[in-house]
């Protein structure tokens, strides 16, 4: 009988600590670093020199899993213009900094292509997604990102420069980033330069599906421009649908481009 009764008592117990540990597994944080920031196509702006060894040398340092760039060169005239040659901004930067990089065109410019890039820590799935302009100006895109967070983890990742020119272009647009970011069953990040403030309609459009990072930290700092910040128009969005905590938000002080970059720390279930 006693080893009858502690046999059992062995297999229950062995029952309880493997659903312990199957439910916290189910509920682990998984932490990820996000940065976005406007290069001003890859020249610093006050000093008229090129900026992106500066550009990697920031991502070296702060290390993110994601990083969103606006206004990338893909060897246009101006980038010759700016550094002797023809360059690929996201090959350079990708090489520079040993992560993954995607270049998302938005239109032809100067014999060459203009646009967003991303930088990914780990490989990951992306598709570039033109956006509409029903009052024309520059084309616009987003670069979609599905990044392997961890082996049963994966969030989606929207990196995009929204229209500076047009309200109509900037509301379409959210519709859009809506419409392409919406997946109930995986959390969504958002980021970018999207050229409106926190008193705009297209702010107010984004509200009902995600949190804006910023306010959620409690940090709304201006973004723009580098030498006298008065507007924030840069962000970070978390898709509301999921749990977040927020580690970490911060606007860089780095002076490399007209923009100030931003820094997300998180962790999701």
């Amino acid at each position: 009988m006693p080893n009858k009764l502690s046999t059992s008592f062995r297999a229950a117990l062995l029952l309880c600590t493997v659903l312990f540990f199957s439910a916290t597994a189910a509920i682990a944080q998984h932490r990820v670093t996000i940065l976005s920031y406007n290069i001003f196509h890859g020249e610093d702006l006050y000093r008229k020199q090129p900026n992106l060894d500066s550009v990697a040398a920031l991502i070296n340092e702060l290390k993110p899993d994601l990083v969103a760039l606006q206004e990338v060169d893909s060897m246009t005239g101006r980038s010759e213009r700016v550094y002797g040659k023809r360059i690929d901004y996201i090959r350079l930067l990708a090489e520079k900094t040993q992560m993954h990089g995607y270049f998302g065109k938005a239109m032809d410019f100067d014999g060459g292509g203009y646009g967003e890039g991303v930088l990914t820590r780990k490989k990951a799935q992306t598709s570039t997604h033109l956006l509409p302009i029903p009052s024309g100006g520059e084309p616009r895109s987003m670069i979609k990102v599905v990044y392997p967070v961890a082996a049963n983890k994966t969030l989606v990742f929207g990196a995009t420069h929204l229209c500076h020119q047009h309200m109509p272009n900037k509301l379409a647009q959210v519709e859009k980033l809506n419409e392409l970011l919406s997946n109930p069953s995986l959390p969504a990040l958002l980021a970018g330069d999207l050229n409106f403030t926190p008193a705009d309609e297209p702010y107010r459009m984004l509200q009902p599906n995600w949190k804006d990072a910023a306010v959620t930290a409690g940090d709304t700092a201006a973004t723009y421009p580098t030498d006298a910040p008065e507007r924030r128009i840069d962000y970070l969005w978390l898709s509301k649908q999921h749990n977040w905590k927020i580690i970490d938000y911060r606007v860089l002080p780095q002076p490399h481009s007209d923009h100030l970059a931003i820094l997300l720390t998180v962790e999701i279930e």
